[in-house]
């Protein structure tokens, strides 16, 4: 796409009619970012809505992948997310479409904290930031730092997991069980697996959540339920949600299917912690568990 976009503008500049170089340049991008975008909604406690998009390195539930890797690092190659950033503003100063412009505040939102904790790391995002600025000064003023994704109170995850066994085996019929305990820090959350109240019907702001799941990706023959525990409503969002604090431990039932056992099966889980004023940015990790057929 960068190619593209420099052969157009190459063109114009030597008088030549127009091709069809950034018409290609936008297909590609929108491909790129419908396959490695993944657009969000944050919701401050005054009910301002902000979106952000996260990008990522992988297709969503790539199946030889354990997690989808966000790599932000501006080295000696500059890292994708910072190439589509520029590639966008290119694209904005060659057809003057704003709509290239949201797309990039979306990602700058979305890349916010580690522009933050690491500018130099980030330097190529950071030079799209500046680019930005000069078009949208008010860029600064959109989102308070407090509210950006992935804010916090320093760096450490505030939810640590364990698991009640290192290895485990499935048999070919019943099933295997393993114990889970999330610890939460105080003043933290995350959204239940299902975030929405009895009784309240789900609405937009319920679907830009991003609930607690328990599934088994990188391989076949076996499947995961988990026996969640009882959620608890937080009121002081808007619309209010059934979130889990302090300590939960439920368990996780593993299942041979129907298709053959192959690959290695691992337990991956999602969860998002917030606290009052800002959440954090989706969290995927592995367990530690080894999952074999018995």
């Amino acid at each position: 796409a960068g190619g593209l976009i420099a052969i157009a503008r190459a063109r114009l500049q030597l008088g030549r009619p127009g091709g069809t170089h950034v018409s290609e340049a936008i297909r590609l991008l929108r491909a790129a970012l419908d396959t490695f975008g993944e657009r969000h909604t944050l919701v401050t406690p005054d009910a301002q809505a902000i979106p952000y998009t996260l990008l990522y390195e992988a297709r969503p539930g790539q199946s030889d992948l354990i997690v989808r890797h966000r790599g932000l690092h501006d080295g000696a190659m500059p890292s994708g997310a910072s190439l589509l950033l520029h590639a966008l503003l290119d694209l904005h100063d060659l057809t003057g479409e704003p709509v290239f412009l949201d797309d990039v505040r979306r990602i700058l939102i979305g890349l916010s904290s580690a522009i933050d904790e690491s500018p130099v790391s980030a330097i190529n995002s950071v030079r799209a930031l500046h680019r930005l600025a000069l078009v949208d000064p008010s860029i600064f003023e959109a989102v308070p730092v407090e509210h950006t994704p992935e804010h916090a109170q320093g760096g450490q995850d505030p939810v640590r997991v364990f698991a009640s066994d290192e290895r485990i085996g499935v048999p070919a019929s019943g099933a295997a069980t393993l114990r889970l305990r999330l610890e939460i820090d105080p003043g933290h959350h995350i959204y239940a697996a299902d975030p929405v109240p009895p009784g309240r019907p789900r609405d937009d702001a319920h679907d830009a959540l991003v609930p607690l799941s328990v599934r088994v990706e990188g391989g076949e023959g076996v499947t995961a339920m988990a026996k969640f525990p009882a959620a608890t409503l937080y009121q002081r969002a808007e619309p209010p949600v059934m979130v889990h604090e302090g300590v939960i431990e439920f368990d996780i039932e593993l299942r041979r299917s129907a298709a053959k056992w192959s690959g290695r099966p691992l337990l991956v889980m999602t969860y998002q912690a917030c606290t009052e004023t800002a959440c954090r940015a989706p969290v995927t990790i592995e367990l530690d568990v080894a999952i074999d057929p018995a």
